[in-house]
């Protein structure tokens, strides 16, 4: 890791303080890295994750796009969270099931997913922050995006 990155784990910890319980020796990982993603960035539905992304700063919108074209905003989040959808991808080792776009400019840190992952099985504290992430977000969906997935599932 280089030093500029090392030098920013202490902001990164202020966000997210159950990160600091990882030792310096852990975010010297190749891959982690801090991006500032600005307004005109979209990730779109559908693709594998490389990383975990933390957001420090800024806000995403999480949405959905309807049959007839319509974007349906499932939550937003901001600096000190992470998206629950995300999680759920990666964890499942599935497809991104929303597509993501940037509405306040962003700084983010961005953890390749197989150190999310170990992160996940070695340190209680992140781990526990990361599942009760999930309820929060998810408890803000529109109800008619819940029932047309649950519906989506029962036809497959």
């Amino acid at each position: 890791m280089s030093s500029a990155m090392l030098d920013k784990v202490p902001h990164i910890v202020s966000c997210f303080p159950s990160l600091s319980d990882i030792s310096l020796q852990d975010w010297s990982d190749e891959g982690i890295i801090m991006l500032d993603l600005q307004p005109s960035f979209v990730f779109e539905e559908g693709q594998f994750l490389d990383h975990a992304v933390l957001i420090l700063e800024g806000t995403v919108r999480m949405y959905k796009i309807s049959g007839s074209g319509r974007e349906i905003t499932l939550y937003r989040v901001n600096g000190g969270e992470c998206c629950p959808l995300m999680m759920s991808s990666i964890l499942g080792e599935t497809e991104y099931e929303a597509s993501a776009c940037i509405e306040k400019p962003c700084a983010v840190v961005a953890i390749p997913v197989d150190v999310f992952k170990d992160w996940m099985d070695r340190y209680k504290s992140f781990r526990q922050f990361i599942l009760k992430c999930s309820p929060k977000e998810l408890s803000l969906c529109p109800t008619y995006w819940i029932a047309s997935t649950s519906n989506q599932s029962a036809a497959e």
